[in-house]
């Protein structure tokens, strides 16, 4: 399953909102993520959130509490090419 995310939503994910928030908000979920049109995003959301609602997400929290900000920053805006 490839997946695409948006940069500046993922940023507003990791500085202050929770997976639960970002996965059980369809509209939010829907301008964090995009996927493949034979991909049943809106079944994936649902899933998600159940997970997230039974808890079962500490994995998800503590992955976006690793990330380094400032380094993911600084590779964001390197030139491409």
């Amino acid at each position: 399953m490839l997946g695409m995310l948006f940069f500046i939503q993922f940023l507003e994910l990791l500085l202050g909102g929770t997976w639960e928030d970002t996965v059980c908000d369809p509209t939010l979920f829907h301008t964090t993520f995009t996927f493949p049109a034979d991909l049943d995003a809106d079944d994936l959301q649902y899933k998600l959130c159940e997970e997230a609602r039974n808890n079962d997400t500490a994995y998800i929290e503590e992955i976006l509490k690793s990330v380094n900000i400032e380094k993911l920053m600084e590779e964001v805006s390197k030139p491409s090419g």
